[in-house]
């Protein structure tokens, strides 16, 4: 048990590195790309995290395992369906704000 072990903790330490990179030093200059390595860097994590589980459940008959994973998953679209609809609410109002702005100093 020691070698799956030490390989679903080392991933989860690689791929927390990598999310704290992007959040501190934005590596690209392109938005989208970094917005795209951070979820894919945290669905690795939040997998990494899971596996660990397993290793610590370790129960091959039990399906614990695989409801932690869906239910970590679940949870892993909604933070991104979430973040998605605050993003796009805060852009619209920006927009707005600007369009005002506009608007006042023309008067």
């Amino acid at each position: 048990m020691r070698h799956p072990m030490n390989l679903s903790l080392s991933l989860v330490v690689i791929n927390a590195l990598e999310i704290v990179l992007i959040l501190v030093f934005r590596p690209n200059d392109h938005r989208p790309i970094n917005t795209l390595r951070l979820y894919m860097a945290s669905i690795s994590t939040t997998w990494a995290v899971c596996a660990v589980l397993a290793q610590l459940i370790n129960d091959r008959d039990s399906v614990a395992s695989a409801i932690v994973l869906t239910l970590a998953c679940l949870a892993w679209v909604g933070v991104v369906i979430a973040q998605k609809r605050r993003g796009s609410a805060s852009r619209d109002g920006s927009a707005e704000t600007e369009m005002h702005a506009v608007e006042e100093s023309d008067q």
